[in-house]
């Protein structure tokens, strides 16, 4: 038997912004949205204060050096380049989050580790949203599900295997 379980709006919400590249705006829009379910961290694991932390990302500053060095010779040339580039804030930015959801109808409620990375490549920054080991959690959330329903079949004399199966010919 298969079975599709359905996700919750919060666990549609974060997957949809998964590993994806936002603009500042629907990165705040998005934060704001969501965020009685969100607490945030700094780049030491520390809590910061959700006002703090948005009006952090309201106003991101990105400073760029560079510096190119040129050397010519009878015989060759050597070319090199160096640009560095950091986004700052005059309050601390966040460095994640914490998404708090049940992620579908059944399971237990959970905080998803988020990486939040303010993109430096453009004049205008831009954020990206990670959830931290997605793989792991998919695998969680799947040996949840088999606990659950295991409890309740087993109980009914039926067993239940995590898997694939394909029958012998």
């Amino acid at each position: 038997a298969k079975l599709a379980l359905k996700k919750t709006a919060e666990m549609t919400a974060l997957c949809g912004v998964h590993e994806k590249r936002l603009s500042q705006k629907a990165a705040i829009d998005w934060i704001i949205d969501w965020a009685n379910n969100i607490t945030f961290l700094d780049a030491e694991g520390s809590y910061l204060q959700n006002t703090r932390a948005i009006n952090a990302l309201r106003s991101i500053t990105i400073k760029t050096e560079g510096e190119a060095h040129s050397e010519v010779r009878d015989t060759g040339r050597t070319l090199s380049a160096l640009e560095q580039a950091e986004a700052t804030s005059k309050e601390t930015l966040p460095a994640g989050l914490n998404f708090n959801l049940a992620p579908f109808l059944g399971l237990d409620s959970r905080n998803v580790n988020v990486r939040i990375t303010i993109n430096t490549e453009e004049a205008k920054p831009s954020v990206t949203l990670r959830i931290v080991g997605y793989e792991k959690l998919v695998h969680v959330l799947g040996e949840e599900l088999v606990t659950k329903i295991g409890a309740e079949l087993e109980a009914k004399g039926f067993s239940v295997f995590a898997g694939t199966y394909t029958p012998g010919k």
